[in-house]
C-alpha cells in the first residue's frame, strides 16, 4: 500500500494502523493469487490468444501510448505511473519502455 503520509501525520496511531493493514494485505496474497488463477481457468480456451512477437510489440506500444496519453490528460497520477514503470522494468528490463524517457 502506498499512501501520502504527510496527509495523515496528525492522526494518532496512524503508523501502527498502516503496519497492521500492510500485514493483513500481505497475509492475503496467496488467497488473491488463487482467485486470479481460478478466474483465468474459468475462461474458455477459445478466448485466449497467443500473440506473435510482432503483435505483442504492437500491443505493448499501444498500451504505453495509452498510459502516456491518460497521464497527460490527468486520469493517471504521474508519480504512480513512474513507480509502476520502475516495477515493470525491474521485472522485465529488456522492454523498450525501460530505455525511453517519455513515460
Amino acid at each position: 500500500m502506498i499512501i501520502r503520509r504527510d496527509k495523515f501525520k496528525d492522526i494518532p496511531g496512524f503508523d501502527d494502523a498502516m503496519i497492521k493493514m500492510r500485514q493483513f494485505a500481505a497475509s492475503r496474497l496467496d488467497m488473491i493469487e488463487n482467485i486470479i488463477h481460478k478466474g483465468e481457468e474459468d475462461i474458455p480456451a477459445k478466448y485466449w490468444m497467443d500473440l506473435t512477437p510482432t503483435d505483442k510489440e504492437k500491443y505493448t506500444n499501444l498500451m504505453r501510448d495509452a498510459r502516456i496519453s491518460m497521464t497527460k490528460e490527468g486520469y493517471y497520477d504521474p508519480k504512480m505511473m513512474s513507480l509502476l514503470k520502475k516495477i515493470r522494468c525491474k521485472s522485465a528490463p529488456a522492454n523498450v519502455e525501460c530505455v525511453l524517457k517519455d513515460e
